[in-house]
């Protein structure tokens, strides 16, 4: 097994956030900052956004390709789904609040029902190119305008039919620092978790969420500020999408209209508030800003007031019985899906089946004989997903930083 260090990684070429100059901008002037791709032809190196590409080693964009997780990943299927998966009780039993002891999601673990599905889009003789596009804006607090954009979204193309991508949504004072730490964290180590198969695979994702909140601790970053974190493999000869999650950056896979599977957000539920009671804390409704919620207070206290029962950092709703555990999950993906992982300043304004619609209008808007095709698609979409949440969110409330990755597997 290969073992990745667990390092402070430095800002990369690979970093998705818009510099602080352009973060701390009125939100009267502040626009969608979309990121364009150089588009990965099969047999090449790895993409990065254009606006990096000349600042990363041809050493680095080219060694990403080695990996083939595709393989491996459906022999780890066979393993939950076909006959050997009685030697392997602990990944189909086990099962407590909503994660079963080797940190499979009762989605996954129940039956194998969604495992044995996606085993069957697997296809060797079909191979599938990944484009990626995303798109960030900053939202705005009446009483702090010039707090900076939160959200961070990694995307890094491994080969034509493999990328890691992930969204990472900070609060609190520090929480771009956390957010930026972490998704470097996971940059720094794409290539070590495109190298791991079955279950070392899920074990170095779980260790590596284990060693952000270390690092986040390490750095004073994880007092009363956090993030979110949403990470995904996507293969396309696999026909499957492998997510570690903690939080509430929901990922969701599209086929049309259809949606095929999606991760579900950590919220402040009974079984959460029965390990916080255990821990000594208290579940109530609170206001912060505009939002009113269920969250993670000490006893008689204020503080800390987090309102998911997992992420990384807030270390004092850590102790009183948040998590920073992964929930892992395997989704379906196909030619013509389309992958979307988003900020909740997304999903508090869209559902998922709109967001699907306007995948269908920037497919038709792009047009068939477009020469950028499904780079253009995905660049669209980004936009547009961004531009209608922003619309929803009205004026006269304080308004979430918004943003969204969108991948789509293209002929």
């Amino acid at each position: 097994m290969m073992v990745s260090p667990c390092v402070r990684s430095e800002h990369r070429a690979h970093s998705m956030s818009q510099p602080q100059s352009q973060q701390r901008v009125r939100t009267s002037q502040a626009l969608p900052t979309r990121i364009s791709y150089v588009t990965l032809s099969k047999g090449k190196g790895s993409t990065v956004p254009q606006k990096h590409r000349s600042s990363v080693p041809s050493s680095e964009r080219c060694k990403h390709g080695a990996g083939n997780l595709s393989f491996r990943m459906v022999a780890f299927q066979r393993s939950l789904t076909g006959s050997d998966v009685s030697t392997a009780p602990s990944e189909t039993e086990s099962v407590s609040d909503g994660v079963s002891e080797s940190g499979l999601s009762v989605q996954t673990t129940a039956a194998g029902v969604l495992l044995a599905g996606a085993h069957s889009l697997y296809c060797p003789h079909v191979q599938y190119k990944l484009t990626a596009g995303a798109c960030t804006q900053k939202g705005w607090k009446r009483r702090l305008p010039n707090w900076p954009n939160q959200d961070v979204q990694l995307v890094v193309p491994i080969s034509s039919n493999l990328m890691l991508v992930g969204m990472f949504d900070g609060h609190g004072r520090d929480g771009h620092r956390s957010a930026s730490c972490v998704r470097d964290l996971f940059a720094h180590n794409a290539k070590v978790l495109a190298s791991l198969s079955g279950t070392i695979l899920i074990e170095e994702f779980r260790r590596l969420f284990r060693c952000a909140q270390a690092t986040l601790e390490e750095l004073g970053l994880a007092h009363y500020s956090g993030t979110t974190a949403t990470v995904a493999v996507v293969d396309t000869i696999a026909g499957l999408v492998f997510v570690a999650h903690v939080g509430d950056s929901s990922l969701v896979v599209l086929k049309g209209l259809e949606v095929m599977g999606a991760t579900k957000d950590h919220r402040v539920d009974e079984n959460a508030e029965c390990r916080v009671i255990a821990h000594g804390g208290e579940v109530r409704m609170g206001m912060v800003g505009d939002t009113k919620t269920r969250r993670i207070y000490a006893q008689g206290s204020e503080f800390p007031g987090l309102a998911m029962a997992r992420c990384l950092g807030d270390q004092e709703a850590q102790r009183l019985g948040a998590s920073h555990d992964p929930e892992f999950s395997f989704l379906p993906f196909c030619s013509q899906s389309t992958l979307v992982v988003a900020s909740d300043g997304v999903w508090d304004m869209l559902l998922p089946h709109e967001v699907g619609s306007l995948t269908a209008i920037a497919a038709v808007g792009a047009g068939p004989a477009s020469p950028a095709g499904g780079e253009e698609i995905v660049g669209t979409l980004a936009d547009m997903i961004v531009t209608e949440a922003r619309s929803r969110h009205g004026t006269a409330t304080d308004i979430d930083d918004i943003s969204a990755v969108v991948v789509r597997a293209m002929p």
